[in-house]
């Protein structure tokens, strides 16, 4: 399964997939969300939301890859709703939850899905984080079995019917 050149995201985002890097959004958008960034800033369940969907997008298969990991420091930096974070301390808690992933398993899997979960009364915020991770898993340009189930996963603790979004992101 190959993903397509772009996704539409939540309150019309687009995410342009160029080459398997993260390229652009609509500047209507964009200033949208500029204006939401001093909220977003001192919104630190939705930032550990974020980190966590990412870390486990990137770690379905098991393994993060160079693409996947790329990808989440481009969404870090790039997204504006994200890069309103402080890009060092996400990768920080990134970096940890990694390392509780590979560490602590199962453990670390139920607290990043609670966290993950967190979110989901908010319509537009677990929207934009299933298009984070599909983004993660899209990052290599092949969706394997068990990121698709991930994504799936993810759908459900979020409460989006994972047919209906997958088919909406072109997968």
């Amino acid at each position: 399964m190959r993903p397509h050149d772009g996704v539409r995201g939540p309150a019309g985002l687009f995410f342009a997939v160029e080459s398997g890097s993260y390229s652009r959004m609509d500047d209507k958008i964009r200033h949208k969300i500029a204006a939401e960034v001093p909220r977003l800033k001192k919104n630190k369940a939705f930032l550990e939301a974020v980190i966590a969907v990412c870390a486990l997008a990137a770690n379905a298969d098991d393994e993060i890859n160079y693409p996947e990991r790329l990808r989440i420091d481009e969404l870090i930096t790039k997204e504006p709703a994200l890069s309103a974070f402080d890009s060092v301390k996400a990768n920080d808690l990134l970096e940890s939850y990694i390392h509780d992933l590979r560490n602590k398993g199962e453990e670390a899997k139920r607290a990043l899905y609670d966290k993950v979960h967190g979110m989901a009364d908010d319509p537009e915020k677990a929207r934009t984080l299933i298009c984070l991770a599909y983004l993660v898993i899209t990052a290599d340009h092949e969706i394997r079995e068990l990121e698709k189930r991930e994504f799936e996963r993810l759908c459900g603790v979020l409460r989006l019917e994972s047919d209906e979004i997958w088919s909406e992101l072109g997968a």
